[in-house]
Parts: C-alpha cells; structure tokens; sequence
C-alpha cells in the first residue's frame, strides 16, 4: 500500500475510493528503500518469482502511532504490534502484477473482484467479513451468527494453514 492508503486504512478504516479494508497490507523493509517511485521490484516467495510491484511511493512508518491505530495498542504483546514493529518502519507500495497464483489453495483463494461478483450473485448488499488467525471455534461462531443477523451474508476467512503450529506446518509445494 502506498502511504496515502496505509494512513486512510488507518484512520478511516476504507481506502482513498471508500472500499473498506480494516488493516493495511505493507511490504515492509528494515532499511530505507533504494528504489523509488517508478522503478519496478520482482516479488520472490521461496525462491521463485511470483509478482511484480510497480513502485507509486516508498516511504517511513511511524509504527506507533500506525500500531495504536490499527490495534488500539502500542503494546508488544499483541502479535500484530510485535510483527509490524519487527518487520521494520521502511514501505514501498504500489500496483502488484500476480505472476505465479499459488495453486494449493486457488480454489479457496479469490480476488476482490471474485469476491464481490460473489456478493452481487448473491443478492448481497450488506456482508460481514469475519478473519481469524487461527482455526473457527464456538465464540467465532456465535460472532458469525451476530453477523448474519445484521447483514445479508458473511464472509468468513479462516487460515489455511498455521505458520506457527510446527516447524513443519506449511503449505505444500507445487
């Protein structure tokens, strides 16, 4: 995300054209960017290429005021402050061209696009979306009911996999 859409997910909780998104998606870097606006970066997952960002805007976080926006906290011991001040107060953002879809969860995995044709399919007007870090269980459930009493339909996105339940817990290879 580009400073503009980081600080107005941030403070407003939608992008600058009004699409709610609640946490900002940052490519975070531990040392000023050495690339700028224009230049373009190779995205590498595991060794492969598998996009491509168009740099808009490379600039610096003030990760506490950003944490205490995005998690009501500046405290550490909140896994999402402690993983953004880890990651480093450096952003690039842009427009990302998808090379490589990973094809162990496509089926699972939309865009926001398929999403929302989803929705209007649908008839869908008013959606709840619901994401937890780990796997569903009964208070997330009852929090998904709430939902579909206040809205038309619910999107729920669980993990697909736990990063931090083994070492060996991770998606497959293709």
């Amino acid at each position: 995300m580009t400073r503009e859409e980081t600080l107005s997910v941030a403070q407003e909780m939608r992008l600058p054209a009004g699409e709610v998104w609640t946490i900002p998606i940052l490519l975070q870097l531990q040392e000023p960017p050495r690339v700028g606006k224009g230049d373009q970066v190779v995205l590498v997952h595991r060794a492969k290429p598998v996009a491509l960002l168009q740099v808009e805007d490379a600039y610096e976080l003030d990760l506490k005021t950003l944490s205490r926006q995005v998690f009501g906290t500046e405290s550490e011991a909140h896994p999402g402050v402690k993983k953004l001040l880890a990651k480093g107060p450096y952003a690039l953002g842009g427009r990302v061209e998808v090379w490589a879809w990973r094809p162990w969860s496509a089926q699972l995995e939309k865009t926001p696009e398929e999403t929302r044709a989803f929705f209007r399919e649908k008839g869908w007007s008013r959606v709840v979306a619901f994401q937890t870090r780990n796997p569903p269980h009964r208070a997330h459930e009852y929090l998904i009911r709430l939902g579909l009493e206040l809205a038309d339909g619910v999107l729920s996105a669980p993990p697909l996999y736990l990063p931090h339940a083994s070492p060996s817990a991770h998606p497959p290879e293709s």
